[in-house]
């Protein structure tokens, strides 16, 4: 298995080409990422993604919002930002699979993981890149596939 250092940004940009079951980074490779310049914000501002309003926030807090795109479900839906960037990598990351999907008008990666932030967990995730800021999306609790498609479907950038 070939191991990749990830940083969330490298994610953003990844490009196309088959690479499930990767490792994207591994404790041998992975660094801590370097302290965060006096430029950048140390508060995230206000959430550079607006949701539909069929998903009210159901908790929020500086840089994360959380939603529950099926009342009664246990799926989850959290935006994590951060201005420029993300001050760490975050963990390794194993893609299971991915398919592209619009959201917010452009054509989008959305992955499925076997491993995020380090641990065994199965994820779907996004990521966003825009002037100035850095997302991602990130469903946990076994999210069905048309929750997850109606929720990013509903997402905008304004």
């Amino acid at each position: 298995m070939k191991l990749v250092m990830l940083t969330l940004i490298s994610a953003i940009s990844a490009c196309g080409g088959s690479d499930e079951g990767q490792t994207l980074a591994s404790p041998e490779t992975q660094r801590a990422a370097p302290p965060a310049p006096e430029s950048w914000e140390r508060e995230p501002g206000p959430m550079p993604l607006s949701v539909g309003s069929d998903f009210p926030s159901a908790d929020s807090g500086p840089g994360v919002a959380r939603y529950t795109p099926q009342p009664g479900s246990e799926c989850a839906a959290e935006i994590h930002w951060w201005r420029p960037m993300p001050p760490e990598t975050g963990g390794r990351m194993m893609v299971s699979s991915r398919r592209t999907m619009n959201v917010a008008g452009e054509d989008r990666e959305l992955v499925t993981t076997s491993m995020f932030e380090d641990q065994e967990t199965v994820v779907d995730a996004m990521f966003f890149q825009g002037d100035g800021w850095t997302a991602r999306v990130v469903f946990r609790g076994g999210c069905p596939a048309n929750e997850v498609d109606r929720f990013l479907g509903t997402i905008t950038i304004p």
